[in-house]
């Protein structure tokens, strides 16, 4: 499923849980959406009862976001998805979700915003690692820090908030804690600057893919 530019969206699930007093997992408010819209709700935790391959694609995962519940519209709102969870019949609920904490949605996020110019190695579905295609080799950035500077970032995505993170892998090295000179500083800055700035145009579209899977999603469903 792609959007007219090519974004790949979160994918829809329907997943079944069975209906028990407690459900099994909890639910909470995803982090605060960069256009003000309300954030979503999302399954933060689970209880032993669930494995991650007890039903396959079927089986919640924390990080999913909840689009419907037993055919229910939660509003974005994590009271209202308990309530509805509170008064529902039968042996077992349907949901609704949205997946956008899979390592193919993430890798997909990532190559659109910084795969032309870094080098990008996903060590998990939470944590990526990023080098600037043109860092200098390892021997000519100990030879001249003053002119030449490596950068590895991380970038951590939290599936149980929906937060986005990065930092610095060589922060703490000589160069960068004490040997850097004022030059040495503005290049590490301004690529800081830099990659901030692709990391939050990433956010934003993860929170417009996010209402456009949310919108079809509910249209599909209706």
């Amino acid at each position: 499923m792609t959007t007219p530019n090519s974004a790949v969206l979160p994918k829809a699930v329907t997943v079944t849980i069975a209906n028990k007093t407690p459900c099994g997992f909890e639910v909470g408010r995803s982090v605060s959406s960069i256009g003000g819209n309300p954030a979503g709700v999302r399954i933060v935790s689970l209880d032993s009862s669930f494995r991650f391959d007890s039903g396959g694609e079927t089986s919640p995962r924390i990080g999913d976001e909840i689009i419907l519940i037993n055919g229910q519209d939660p509003k974005n709102s994590p009271d209202v998805a308990k309530k509805i969870l509170s008064e529902a019949k039968g042996d077992e609920v349907p949901m609704v979700v949205l997946r956008s904490q899979t390592l193919d949605y993430r890798r997909a996020l990532v190559a659109r915003r910084f795969g032309k110019d870094y080098t990008v190695d996903f060590r998990s579905s939470t944590h990526a690692e990023l080098k600037p295609v043109d860092n200098p080799s390892v021997l000519l950035a100990a030879i001249a820090p003053m002119f030449k500077t490596r950068f590895k970032y991380i970038i951590a995505f939290d599936d149980a908030t929906g937060a986005v993170t990065f930092e610095d892998a060589y922060a703490l090295n000589f160069n960068r804690a004490n040997g850097a000179t004022p030059e040495q500083q503005e290049r590490i800055q301004s690529r800081h600057r830099e990659f901030k700035d692709r990391l939050e145009k990433m956010e934003a579209e993860m929170e417009n893919n996010y209402e456009e899977a949310r919108k079809l999603a509910l249209a599909e469903n209706k």
